[in-house]
């Protein structure tokens, strides 16, 4: 079940102040979420599923910093390329790689 079809009660306008407003701001528009601001204002971010909640709440936490993530998850949590599991694959997984994977009847 996706997270995009549980839907806020209406989209959620919020303010991000600050000079990272054009990083936010690319970041949003690359994971498809509207967003707008003007020169010497603050950005505007329209968030319309708790999914995008999550996603603002990302970007506003990583910074300027990289880091490497691996995300497991039984349902697409992004607009972003997901795979899925077989039924019954177990995958180990170490330091953002896989280890091995097996396959349970």
């Amino acid at each position: 079940m996706n997270s995009n079809n549980f839907p806020l009660e209406s989209s959620q306008f919020v303010t991000v102040n600050g000079g990272d407003r054009w990083f936010v701001a690319k970041r949003l528009q690359e994971l498809q979420i509207p967003c707008s601001y003007s020169t010497n204002q603050p950005l505007q971010v329209q968030l319309s599923t708790p999914t995008d909640v999550i996603q603002l709440w990302s970007v506003l936490n990583l910074g300027d910093d990289k880091q490497e993530v691996l995300l497991v998850a039984s349902v697409p949590l992004t607009k972003e390329n997901w795979i899925p599991l077989a039924e019954g694959e177990i995958q180990a997984i170490a330091n953002g790689r896989v280890l091995e994977v097996v396959k349970v009847k």
